[in-house]
């Protein structure tokens, strides 16, 4: 009997640390934006140190105040999209509004990071309908695509339709 290896995906939110705004404190744009940044270089250091690869869904708004940080990170890593920013909650917008913000996104993310964008979850996972997304540029399919966490030979059998 031949031992399998074990594989874990793993992935990570990159956006705006909003949550003092959820309870009604106050925090600057640029606070959200330096202890999000603060906690993911902490994060890198294990993950470059183990040599773990991840997904990072990462918000337009924090991928333009961290432009060179994505660049690094999209070198070995998957980057997905987790909207334009944080605090979008796709579930209360009107359908044109959403899409609107999700291709504008993208567009932004995509340039930053220097590669196509396929991933998306929603921040908070606010979201309307499922099927709405491919009008945005994320089809069903590449939704649940994790390929950048596993070597090349097993990223072919993680893709799910």
């Amino acid at each position: 009997m031949t031992k399998r290896k074990k594989y874990v995906l793993l992935t990570f939110d990159l956006e705006e640390f909003d949550l003092p705004l959820e309870f009604h404190e106050k925090i600057s744009s640029k606070q959200q934006i330096e202890i999000s940044r603060d906690g993911l270089n902490e994060l890198l250091y294990i993950l470059e140190k183990e040599k773990v690869l991840a997904t990072f869904f990462v918000t337009a708004k924090f991928a333009l105040a961290n432009k060179k940080l994505i660049k690094k990170l999209a070198k070995n890593n998957e980057i997905a999209l987790h909207g334009l920013q944080h605090s979008d909650n796709y579930r209360k917008m009107r359908m044109d509004e959403m899409l609107s913000r999700l291709k504008k996104a993208k567009k932004i993310l995509e340039s930053v990071a220097g590669k196509k964008i396929i991933g998306f979850r929603a921040p908070k996972f606010h979201v309307k309908k499922v099927k709405m997304l491919s009008l945005a540029g994320l089809t069903r399919r590449d939704l649940c695509r994790w390929s950048r966490s596993l070597p090349a030979d097993q990223s072919k059998q993680t893709a799910h339709a």
